[in-house]
């Protein structure tokens, strides 16, 4: 699939918006917000719908008037077109363009409309840095987002099922080596709710994760596949890839804007791991608490903000969590992505979205003054988290798909400690310690025991996407029931 080719797997219905609760005698499910099919034309309707009602906000409704009377700077212009849910407008003519379009149907937005489009002062906002189709396809290379992903089996079997001479054949070609280690039987494996440290520690219900007690030790600057059992018949275990992207001209610019959007979003909303160190939060599709038993986009914020800022902040985050997805299915053996996808199409569930921005495709990145908006390119899968300085004990993450992906996109040291101890990933039952780095992409067993060790004055900032039990099941039986469609409306 091309990356700039939407997923085309269809749901076999619109689903809808409304608060619900669960009968326990029927299970029945009433949806409180919309989960749009991929590429249909409701959805086309219902973008259009939120769109205008945006531009109808009062306060946004009163800038464009103070835009057709040229009081307002080109900045004011550009906040408009940044917030706009579900179409995004890469410059000021787009935006005019798509808003007369759908202003039809009402007499004072239309007025607006017009006069924006006639007045000559519309012009001085033509000036708002465009990014051509050249541009945006240079970018995708240099990203690596056009790059043949690695068929690793296939590789493995061009040598004969030699590990040793595959292995180093992938480093040379994909930079990760490849490393056989069996997974221990679960009674031999660290408990649930244990505490892990990379030092012994005599605190209370807390296990050292040394190469002393047999663990594994990645350092942070190893790129490893880990294989189980006897060829030709391996199984992939645990996938870690360094310095992503880190070699392209938009590294920098690009994780620094990767930190800021993981500090904005925990800063502003719930944490969701809030008995654990640091903090998590999630956006996109969401059971809601275990006693409510609601499915639909999760209603995280707790700051209180307008809607232009929470439509901003949910943009950065589709943002970054569609760059993210794509990179992971550039950069991960095909045998791993293909089962992803599988389980995605199988459950028919939809594209990442909220409650400001409805499910589609697109998404856009800000790069050298500019944003870089993809409009046809596959966003991530529903479920989106987003950690800031995030440990936690050993535990397991019931999912419907077995891989989980993670993107340390930032690794800080607050108290002086090596940037080698704290805050690694843990896969327990492999006794395998994941040594944290900026710029490492995981791809990882969520039904598996794992866990992170404790941050020991280290904070990593970063993403992971993941596809949990609970979400798949209430949306199963959610399309079974054959809700109704309701439209498409941001939170009061």
């Amino acid at each position: 699939m091309g990356w700039f080719t939407p997923a085309t797997s269809q749901l076999n219905q619109l689903l809808l918006l409304t608060a619900f609760s669960i009968n326990p005698a029927t299970q029945l499910y009433q949806l409180c917000s919309p989960v749009m099919p991929r590429g249909s034309s409701q959805l086309k309707k219902k973008t259009a719908q939120a769109f205008r009602n945006y531009l109808l906000r009062p306060h946004n409704l009163k800038a464009l008037q103070a835009l057709c009377n040229d009081s307002h700077s080109p900045q004011a212009a550009l906040e408009l077109m940044k917030a706009t849910p579900g179409h995004s407008c890469s410059n000021w003519t787009e935006f005019l363009a798509y808003g007369f379009d759908i202003s039809t149907e009402n007499s004072a937005l239309l007025a607006v409309f017009q006069t924006l489009k006639s007045n000559a002062s519309s012009q001085a906002f033509t000036s708002v840095p465009h990014v051509s189709h050249q541009e945006k396809r240079a970018a995708a290379h240099a990203l690596g987002l056009f790059d043949k992903p690695p068929q690793l089996f296939e590789l493995i079997r061009s040598y004969g099922g030699d590990l040793a001479a595959a292995s180093a054949a992938c480093h040379q070609i994909y930079g990760f080596r490849i490393v056989h280690r069996t997974r221990i039987p679960l009674k031999k494996q660290l408990s649930v709710r244990t505490i892990m440290v990379e030092k012994p520690s005599s605190q209370p219900n807390t296990a050292a994760v040394t190469s002393k007690n047999g663990f594994f030790i990645l350092k942070g600057n190893e790129s490893t596949v880990f294989l189980s059992g006897n060829g030709p018949d391996y199984t992939i275990e645990l996938v870690v890839l360094r310095d992503i992207i880190m070699n392209t001209p938009f590294a920098a610019e690009i994780y620094r804007w990767l930190h800021e959007v993981v500090l904005r979003a925990c800063k502003v909303r719930r944490d969701v791991r809030p008995n654990h160190e640091g903090k998590m939060i999630q956006v996109g599709l969401n059971m809601g608490p275990r006693h409510a038993r609601i499915l639909g986009w999760a209603k995280s914020f707790t700051a209180k903000l307008s809607d232009v800022e929470k439509a901003a902040n949910d943009d950065n985050m589709i943002g970054a969590m569609s760059l993210f997805w794509n990179i992971v299915k550039a950069v991960f053996p095909v045998e791993i992505t293909s089962v992803v996808q599988k389980c995605l199409d199988d459950a028919e569930m939809p594209t990442l979205a909220t409650r400001h921005i409805p499910e589609g495709a697109g998404f856009t990145i800000p790069y050298n003054g500019k944003d870089y908006t993809f409009r046809t390119a596959e966003r991530a899968p529903p479920e989106a988290l987003a950690t800031c300085g995030y440990s936690g004990p050993v535990h397991i993450d019931p999912a419907f798909c077995p891989w989980a992906f993670s993107w340390t996109v930032s690794r800080e040291a607050v108290s002086g400690k090596p940037h080698s101890a704290g805050s690694s990933y843990v896969d327990v039952g492999l006794k395998v310690v994941v040594q944290a780095a900026s710029g490492t992409m995981s791809a990882a067993q969520p039904n598996h025991r794992h866990g992170t060790t404790v941050s020991a004055g280290m904070v990593n900032c970063g993403f992971a996407t993941l596809f949990t039990r609970r979400v798949e099941e209430g949306y199963r039986d959610m399309l079974a029931e054959g809700p109704r469609v309701i439209a498409f409306a941001p939170d009061a």
